[in-house]
């Protein structure tokens, strides 16, 4: 069974304001609203918020190791409710083109290599299926710290990395410039 994990804990310091809250003009939607209809779109079954701050958010467990903190608190939620689900779908909620395809393509090779897997040279979204080999990974770094980078986890994990048919699919938006020219071409198109 799929889980997705929306990452939406970061500070937000360079947009100055909560990143999953920004509404885009040409959908009605925010940023957040648009991650959980993508996960819909994909066949997530449940879908977990990595935020200290949203009231519905998973806590970091352990603050300050970016996304690997969240996706610490979703494997714990999803041990602590023996839901049964056995691999997970993260996003970060500041990537507004990202879309169902590029979702899919990842859950495909993800499941048939049964390993991790992203875009290369870029970490997230990630396909992680969740396994004992995971498990073990996460709780020795959380426990012993080191490199809470996703990419050395995909390395550690024998992660795999696949093409990109479009790399505008996977750009942040981090300040406000960014956001309003975003917005700003998406109303003209």
């Amino acid at each position: 069974m799929l889980a997705g994990l929306i990452l939406a804990g970061g500070l937000s310091s360079r947009m100055g304001r909560d990143k999953a809250q920004l509404h885009s003009s040409h959908s009605g939607l925010n940023l957040l609203e648009q991650c959980e209809k993508l996960l819909q779109q994909v066949g997530v079954e449940q879908t977990l918020l990595s935020s200290n701050q949203h009231p519905k958010g998973l806590k970091d467990i352990i603050p300050q190791c970016g996304p690997i903190s969240g996706i610490h608190a979703a494997l714990d939620a999803m041990d602590k409710q023996n839901n049964g689900f056995c691999e997970l779908i993260v996003v970060p909620v500041d990537m507004p083109n990202l879309n169902a395809k590029a979702l899919a393509k990842l859950i495909e090779v993800g499941r048939e290599a049964k390993q991790a897997c992203c875009y290369q040279h870029c970490y997230l979204p990630l396909y992680l299926p969740v396994t004992q080999k995971t498990h073990a990974y996460i709780k020795q770094l959380m426990q012993n710290g080191g490199n809470y980078s996703v990419k050395h986890m995909l390395l550690s994990l024998d992660g795999i990395q696949v093409g990109v048919d479009d790399e505008q699919l996977l750009i942040n938006i981090n300040k406000p410039q960014e956001w309003l020219e975003f917005d700003k071409q998406r109303k003209t198109e």
